[in-house]
């Protein structure tokens, strides 16, 4: 006979037994009497260096008053974690320690012949108190974020007494995060740093060391290290670049003759106008336009490699124009003569060089500038309109300055000359006039003609006096690094005095337009104007004629616009 009782008693037992299993750890109580893992977190990086793994631990806690960090692991377990397979486990032990001690709640190892992207099971176990807490956590082998020195990009040969700049490429080639790194150049007793350098991943990073220059003929060592870098977990054991620079006695300058001739047509304005029948019909022309030209020679050039160009004009003492041109070389070589040329309509300037290695040389320099405005009218209304414009006015009225300089390496053609212009020549003066007309119904035609400017001229010739504008030596040119998308970096040094480098990227050929305007928006200087070719390029910008402040510059490819700021400081 059944006991009913028992058979009450079954299921009691059974739901007791159900009930300590699902029921929440806070109604039954957790194993350990622990402090709840929630309160502390455990962060794990293991990093692939040039030998070996670098294991990181750090503890947290969200709350350290009442949930204190350890001082020690009471162990720390590292290993190879694998897959499971049909015959079991397999798991390749590392490191089983105990009593580790924690520095800024830290641990930090050295991990011998651990694969990349090997992932490893991370163990972990401490008390706080009486209680215990415990982590177990996975993490992958990844390649340790580097910083390198890439390149110097400068030619490797100076001359003796002439200030020159070396350029230092830095770059980010691993991981994803940026640095701030101290970059140090060394040459025998010489020792320059540049501090707090920002490096970002996948674009180079140009660190300029300025104001360097040697009294005698020799070649000296250079070495530019990354001396500090922040985040510290950065590889900085092996990022320097070694070169060296041979420092030459001056160029030889070549005796220059020249002539040069300048024409201003200032507040022009001038009406032509016939009236035939009862239709007026005007021609309207107006603007203001500037022509400069300039033709040298020199019998005492010599053979060289590619042509540096730099070109000056002052109107009344003000800088007007600035051109520097690296590595120009000739597009066509006919019965020995080396045949150069450069060109800029949007700027007006057209350049062109011929040379006859050990020989001779010729130059032109043509720049045209101010805007033409031309407008047809019939009766009032307007049917054609259109406008010429050939860059800045330069508007001299007393006198024009110019520097040229034709740098192959080995001499130097051209120098510095000026003219001063006379009174200018006053127009304000029309005339009008009827013609009869063969149809006694239109009565007489009507021929008008007025005309108001200001003209200025000037011309000179002789020798030019060979004072050169100051050298800036530039990077050597090198096959372009292609990026993903334009950008416009930062210009460096900034603040500056007075000259600076900015740099663009483009992913593919584009028409560039790089301007720079003071604080009012008002537009200062061209920089840049035309079409430029995929990849990085870098320009200087040569300040000494601007007034200290800020200043602001704009770089616009296709649809893309972008504006930064800089700071000139005398």
């Amino acid at each position: 006979m059944l006991n009913r009782n028992a058979l009450i008693k079954v299921p009691v037992t059974i739901m007791m037994l159900l009930l300590f299993i699902i029921a929440p750890a806070d109604i039954l109580g957790r194993r350990n009497h622990g402090h709840d893992n929630n309160e502390y977190s455990m962060d794990v990086t293991a990093l692939m260096g040039p030998e070996d793994v670098e294991l990181t631990v750090t503890l947290s806690s969200s709350d350290p008053d009442n949930y204190p960090l350890p001082d020690e692991l009471e162990k720390i377990k590292v290993k190879i974690h694998r897959k499971k397979h049909s015959r079991g486990h397999g798991h390749g032990h590392l490191i089983d320690e105990r009593n580790v001690e924690l520095m800024d709640n830290q641990v930090v190892f050295s991990l011998t012949e651990v694969p990349l992207y090997a992932t490893l099971k991370v163990d972990v176990k401490f008390r706080v108190g009486r209680q215990k807490v415990k982590f177990k956590k996975h993490v992958e082998v990844t390649l340790r974020p580097d910083l390198i020195v890439e390149d110097v990009g400068y030619p490797m040969t100076v001359f003796v007494d002439q200030p020159f700049n070396i350029h230092a490429n830095l770059q980010e080639i691993l991981g994803d995060n940026s640095a701030v790194a101290d970059i140090t150049l060394f040459a025998d007793a010489l020792t320059m740093t540049t501090p707090d350098v920002l490096v970002s991943p996948g674009m180079p990073t140009t660190v300029v060391f300025t104001g360097l220059s040697f009294s005698t003929p020799q070649i000296v060592s250079f070495t530019i290290d990354i001396s500090e870098a922040n985040p510290g977990e950065y590889d900085i054991t092996n990022n320097s670049f070694s070169f060296d620079i041979e420092v030459i006695p001056p160029q030889t300058a070549g005796e220059t003759e020249y002539y040069m001739e300048y024409q201003n047509w200032d507040n022009r304005y001038a009406v032509s106008s016939t009236e035939i029948c009862g239709v007026l019909e005007e021609m309207i022309y107006s603007g203001d336009r500037d022509e400069f030209y300039l033709e040298g020679g020199s019998v005492e050039s010599t053979p060289g490699g590619s042509l540096d160009v730099s070109f000056r004009i002052y109107a009344d003492g003000v800088s007007a124009y600035a051109l520097d041109i690296e590595g120009m070389t000739s597009y066509v070589t006919l019965d020995g003569i080396e045949y150069y040329d450069y060109s800029d309509e949007a700027t007006g300037i057209f350049i062109t060089y011929a040379r006859n290695p050990g020989n001779e040389a010729y130059f032109e320099i043509n720049k045209y500038s101010g805007i033409d405005i031309y407008v047809h009218r019939i009766n009032g209304v307007i049917t054609e309109s259109t406008t010429a414009d050939s860059g800045l006015h330069m508007n001299a009225h007393t006198s024009i300055q110019t520097s040229v300089l034709f740098d192959d390496g080995f001499s130097l053609i051209g120098g510095s000359a000026s003219m001063t212009l006379g009174p200018p020549d006053i127009s304000d003066e029309g005339f009008s006039f009827g013609v009869p007309n063969p149809d006694p119904a239109c009565g007489e035609d009507i021929i008008s003609f007025y005309i108001s400017e200001e003209y200025y001229y000037a011309y000179n010739e002789g020798i030019m006096d060979s004072t050169f504008l100051p050298r800036r030596n530039q990077p050597t040119v090198k096959a372009p690094i292609v990026p993903e998308r334009i950008y416009l970096a930062n210009n460096f040094p900034n603040p500056f005095n007075p000259t600076t480098a900015i740099s663009f990227g483009l992913p593919e050929d584009s028409r560039v337009n790089l301007l720079l305007y003071d604080i009012s928006g008002r537009e200062v200087l061209k920089l840049a104007e035309g079409q430029f070719s995929a990849g990085r390029h870098e320009l200087y910008l040569d300040a000494s004629e601007l007034s200290s402040g800020t200043y602001f510059y704009s770089l616009e490819a296709g649809s893309f616009k972008e504006v930064k700021r800089m700071l000139l400081l005398k």
